[in-house]
């Protein structure tokens, strides 16, 4: 078999001709293919019923995605050649859940945001596998999945329910997609979210003596300048943790919002790394007013001082806000700064940051004054 590494969206992926191609069989009313090997017994076209014509070679490809390099997917594909040079079958009839889940990952990374795939992972191994790791991919049935969403049911939230749900969903359609399975076992409607289950997690109004009470408490913290970012500009916290110096125009008094700050985990661990913002609309440019300004202003002068302490040690890389080590913040971490803070000013119960960036424009617009998160007119 031959192969080749080639870039897709963010990483690189490899693809695999397989020998000879692979017995596939065409519907002849409305052309749909389905691959032989991989079935029971082939009746008919599982999209309009049709009759299938008789099998013939059609090519067939292998591909996985989200290597971080073009060397690694080179190593990556010369390791599955050696493989399937030892006769083994690259498309196993009894591939279960749990050994496609890794290739359902990979094809899924390039397309989705580091926090969403590390959300997709912890699903999989914490409430998939545990149940159905060990069914045959093509035996999975809409049971199967029930099952899998009471146990979340049985212990956490709707919301929790609805990932979980979404994540099966997403595994079966890929595995329809590659043709490892007849149909797709979640869709049709025949799964429910029992009761029992909690609806989603409303946001908790924050009054304006909450947001000025947790500002004052973060005064002479690492997290004064990020909080105040949230509460007053309603900028995400991966928003405010990855604003450079270059995005600030304290004269002009804008702010513009042009990338976000994530933990990407992957196969080689964890770091932090900037990407594009959450949407189009997300990129930005916004107002700022005296209160920011002025605070900006002396956060930029303390830091020119450590820096000239430092000297050549010092680590440049731009970033507004850093840690002791003039690197950047982990968006976790201000999470958890948020959390204790908000433990020590006995805020209201279940109160997150997310509810204080929310809080930003519901404030400002009670008070009379522009709504915060707009952007900046520009000429």
């Amino acid at each position: 078999m031959r192969g080749h590494v080639r870039k897709r969206g963010a990483g690189w992926a490899y693809v695999i001709d397989v020998e000879g191609g692979w017995p596939a069989r065409r519907c002849e009313l409305c052309g749909h293919r389905r691959w032989v090997e991989v079935r029971e017994a082939l009746t008919g076209c599982d999209r309009c019923e049709g009759s299938l014509a008789p099998a013939h070679h059609e090519r067939r490809q292998i591909w996985s995605s989200g290597h971080r390099t073009r060397r690694l997917a080179e190593e990556a594909m010369r390791d599955r050649l050696r493989t399937l040079d030892e006769a083994a079958d690259p498309f196993p009839s009894e591939l279960t859940v749990a050994q496609f889940a890794p290739t359902f990952l990979e094809r899924k990374a390039p397309s989705v945001r580091p926090h969403t795939l590390n959300r997709y992972r912890s699903v999989i191994e914490r409430d998939v596998v545990p149940v159905i790791g060990h069914v045959a991919l093509r035996k999975v049935k809409p049971a199967h999945l029930q099952l899998v969403l009471d146990g979340v049911a049985s212990t956490r939230g709707r919301r929790c329910v609805e990932e979980a749900k979404a994540v099966l969903s997403g595994m079966l359609k890929a595995a329809a997609a590659g043709g490892l399975v007849d149909t797709n076992a979640a869709r049709g409607g025949t799964l429910e979210i029992r009761d029992g289950a909690t609806r989603p997690k409303d946001l908790v109004p924050l009054e304006a003596e909450h947001v000025k009470a947790l500002l004052r408490l973060a005064v002479g913290t690492t997290w004064e300048v990020p909080m105040n970012l949230v509460a007053r500009l309603g900028l995400r916290r991966s928003e405010a943790l990855a604003l450079r110096w270059d995005d600030i125009d304290l004269d002009a008094r804008t702010v513009t919002v042009s990338r976000s700050l994530h933990r990407v985990r992957d196969t080689t661990g964890s770091r932090l790394a900037c990407l594009p913002p959450k949407s189009a609309a997300s990129a930005r440019t916004l107002a700022i007013g005296t209160p920011v300004v002025e605070l900006l202003r002396a956060h930029g002068e303390a830091q020119r001082a450590r820096r000239q302490l430092a000297g050549p040690a010092w680590r440049d890389d731009g970033y507004v806000t850093t840690n002791a080590l003039e690197g950047p913040l982990d968006p976790d971490s201000m999470s958890t700064a948020f959390k204790r803070m908000a433990t020590s000013l006995e805020l209201p119960a279940g109160v997150r940051l997310h509810d204080l960036r929310h809080a930003a424009a519901r404030l400002s617009l009670e008070a009379g004054a522009p709504g915060v998160g707009v952007p900046h007119a520009r000429a």
